[in-house]
């Protein structure tokens, strides 16, 4: 039962990422009536595994969600190394929430949530339109659909993004680019060069260079895969004909580094390569009804290892702020108090994976002083509670 007699919000979400589910799931909840739009056809999913670390104990309780009954691995450590293999960082992560998920089946049990929840997906949706003000969006069909609000979770090239910020930045490419692959555990066990990779289990290892390129290795799908994400300086990066010519590039990359990485790197059968980007931070993501969330509003590069956690920070404050007996008339008002209380904290994570790029510590580096220590980032980034902080934030919007 809804209280104050108020009805249950209506509202559109532009994609179904995770941004978009997660946010859907969150309201469908809190009693509103949810329809997602999304431009796909959820055909042939693709992605590699991601990172949910600790400081999402409270979004995904709040959500439901428990990563581990879908394949995720609870993260131990975080162990950051040279390029040669020896020491400099070691984080115990074995008393915190942090998992380790590959995307897919993530994707694939937050979808089977949301329907279950009750709401609406609607494939093949190409967006035309936004208006802010009336809450309604246009489909390339011709068809108009109006709601209480419009979230645009349509990711890195948004299409609501130009409707509530005209001016808005375009995204451009970051600085670096990155190879991909997912590599069974079974292929590394048969090597004693590569078997280390896998013992101890549920580890995120990190080996870096002096000049930023980076291999970072960690497993998933319950320790039976494991990822390899390789970023390089994308003025290396080149246009490829098959997968021999990435697979080729990727070890010639990487050929100064420690052997049993290089054979790692060479276990990798239909290795990809990713283009990175980057988006200056925006002005505002709301305007009337509508309001950005996820990388349509803060794009996150992987040096961070929070662009899943932020979308769902997103998801979970959103929720906060439209929740139950929520009227029609303060929805304007929460979207513009969902960015007064998201921007700064999302900005500030942009900013260190953009400064550091793969800075190592104790590497001299031009502008290392306005660099946080790694620590303290990571102290920044897991210590947080988003549900709590909405809720206080809310509190105080409020009372006053």
């Amino acid at each position: 039962m809804l209280g104050c007699g108020t009805q249950p919000l209506d509202i559109i979400i532009v994609g179904a990422g995770i941004a978009g589910l997660t946010t859907a799931l969150g309201l469908a909840k809190e009693g509103h009536r949810v329809r997602i739009f999304e431009k796909s056809r959820f055909a042939n999913e693709v992605g590699a595994a991601l990172s949910l670390p600790s400081n999402l104990k409270g979004p995904l309780r709040r959500l439901g969600i428990e990563p581990l009954d879908f394949g995720a691995n609870r993260q131990s450590h975080v162990v950051q190394y040279t390029k040669e293999g020896n020491q400099i960082f070691e984080q115990d992560l074995s008393h915190t929430t942090a998992s380790l998920i590959h995307r897919v089946d993530l994707h694939e049990a937050l979808k089977q949530v949301v329907i279950d929840q009750g709401v609406e997906i609607h494939l093949s949706s190409h967006i035309t339109s936004v208006d802010t003000e009336k809450a309604s969006i246009s489909l390339s069909t011709g068809e108009v659909a109006t709601a209480h609000a419009i979230i645009g979770a349509d990711g890195i090239r948004s299409a609501v993004r130009e409707h509530i910020l005209p001016s808005a930045p375009k995204p451009t490419l970051f600085q670096r680019s990155m190879f991909r692959a997912l590599i069974p555990s079974d292929k590394l066990s048969e090597s004693p060069d590569t078997r280390d990779f896998l013992s101890p289990p549920r580890r995120l290892t990190v080996y870096e260079s002096d000049d930023g390129r980076r291999i970072v290795v960690y497993p998933c799908r319950s320790n039976t895969i494991m990822n390899v994400s390789a970023l390089f300086p994308t003025s290396q990066a080149r246009t490829y004909t098959s997968t021999v010519e990435v697979k080729d590039h990727m070890l010639e990359t990487y050929a100064d580094f420690a052997l049993p990485l290089r054979l790692l790197l060479a276990t990798a059968e239909e290795p990809s390569p990713w283009t990175l980007y980057d988006l200056p931070a925006l002005s505002t993501w709301s305007r009337g009804r509508a309001a950005l969330i996820g990388d349509a509003a803060h794009y996150q590069t992987p040096y961070s290892g929070q662009g899943a956690a932020q979308a769902i920070e997103d998801a979970v404050t959103l929720t906060v702020l439209l929740k139950r007996g929520t009227r029609a008339e303060e929805v304007q008002d929460r979207l513009a108090l969902f960015f007064a209380i998201r921007h700064e904290r999302t900005e500030y994570i942009q900013n260190f994976a953009r400064i550091s790029d793969g800075w190592t510590p104790g590497v001299d580096k031009p502008g290392a002083a306005e660099i946080p220590s790694l620590r303290e980032a990571l102290e920044v980034m897991y210590n947080h509670d988003a549900c709590a902080y909405a809720e206080q934030r809310l509190c105080e919007h409020l009372d006053e």
